[in-house]
Order: C-alpha cells, then sequence, then structure tokens
C-alpha cells in the first residue's frame, strides 16, 4: 500500500510539471496558404458548429417522461432545465471540424 501511494505521488507531481509546463506555451491553429481572415471564417463555423452539436448532445439527456397505463405521467428522470454543454466534448468536436479543414494545433513562434 504504501508503494502506491509513494507512485501515486511521483505521477501527480509528473502530471503537474506536464501541466505547467505545456500551460505556458501559447497554441494555434495553422494551416499552409491559410491567410488570418479564412482562419477566423474557419474558426468562427467550426465554433458555431461544435457549440451546436454539443448542445444537441446534451439535450439528448432531456428528462424522459412515461404514461403508465391508467394514463398517469411521471418524470423517469430530469436533469438541469437549461442542460449545461460539456466543455471538453465541445473542445474535441472544434478541434475535429477544425482539423477536417485541414488545421493543425502548432505553438505559436
Amino acid at each position: 500500500m504504501r508503494r502506491a501511494h509513494r507512485h501515486a505521488g511521483t505521477l501527480g507531481a509528473l502530471v503537474c510539471a506536464a501541466v505547467f509546463a505545456g500551460g505556458c506555451a501559447a497554441w494555434q491553429w495553422q494551416k499552409a496558404g491559410a491567410d488570418p481572415a479564412a482562419l477566423d471564417e474557419d474558426l468562427q463555423q467550426c465554433q458555431q458548429q461544435a457549440s451546436a452539436r454539443a448542445y444537441s448532445f446534451a439535450l439528448s439527456s432531456a428528462p424522459e417522461v412515461i404514461v403508465t397505463p391508467s394514463g398517469t405521467a411521471g418524470v423517469v428522470r430530469a436533469p438541469h432545465a437549461v442542460p449545461p454543454i460539456d466543455p471538453v466534448l465541445a473542445n474535441d468536436l472544434l478541434s475535429s471540424c477544425m482539423r477536417a479543414k485541414g488545421y493543425r494545433l502548432a505553438p505559436v513562434r
């Protein structure tokens, strides 16, 4: 048990170091031949598409209403009134869209 805690602490320290080191670098979308206006337009389109898809996914967990044989209705589950968008999913969808358009993330030089 003691060894597992020691390894967990070491792993945690390595993860923290990687996050801090990587967090200092700025990243941007790049594509050969794309001017800043094209990048802005593509990024805006991908952001809108990613938000819409992430929101659609959040709506899929909307309340489910059932009607019993006697005719009464009941809610099986009821999440938030306005479902939150998962920021990780939205970011993944944005990245996928930009990569499909030929962009890649690269550190700012």
